[in-house]
């Protein structure tokens, strides 16, 4: 008879199933992981999270598109089902806020390339939105959102403070 390897995925389950684990201690995924350290495993033709098939194993249920697996070790490669619940994703940002674990306010925000004075620039220049868009990499509705106001608030406030005091 001729072994075969067992898939990750297996690997994954029998894991889950033999509950040979602490309940209180992350249980960290050390195989593929995803560029924010979630674990990752091919099941049949896709990839899937890890995170997230340790929660649907816990209810015995797959999760649906608009269901997060949030953790409550904030630890993206611990799969314990019994650090993970349900939730949206107003509730993991509400958790997120809650547990201090964001800077989302201006040059501090992960996705941001911008620093204040290239916003200030671009909020009060006369150049078109597009050669803007161009010269700093980002896109006509970005351009748009920083002159209308509506991204970067915190630099808007500041702003409007100064504007007060001169």
């Amino acid at each position: 008879m001729e072994s075969r390897r067992i898939t990750q995925y297996e690997q994954l389950l029998l894991i889950l199933e033999a509950r040979k684990y602490d309940l209180n201690e992350c249980l960290i995924w050390f195989g593929n992981k995803d560029k924010d350290g979630y674990g990752k495993v091919r099941v049949g033709n896709s990839q899937k999270k890890v995170h997230r098939l340790a929660l649907g194993w816990k209810h015995d249920r797959e999760l649906t598109k608009t269901e997060l697996a949030c953790h409550s070790c904030d630890n993206p490669s611990c799969y314990n089902p019994y650090h993970l619940w349900v939730g949206t994703s107003a509730s993991n940002n509400q958790d997120m806020y809650a547990k201090g674990r964001t800077s989302t306010i201006g040059e501090t925000h992960h996705k941001t390339h911008l620093g204040e004075a290239d916003v200030l620039y671009i909020k009060y220049s006369v150049l078109p939105r597009p050669e803007l868009a161009n010269m700093y990499n980002i896109t006509v509705t970005a351009v748009g959102y920083i002159q209308n106001g509506r991204n970067w608030k915190s630099l808007n406030q500041k702003d409007r403070n100064h504007a007060r005091l001169s």
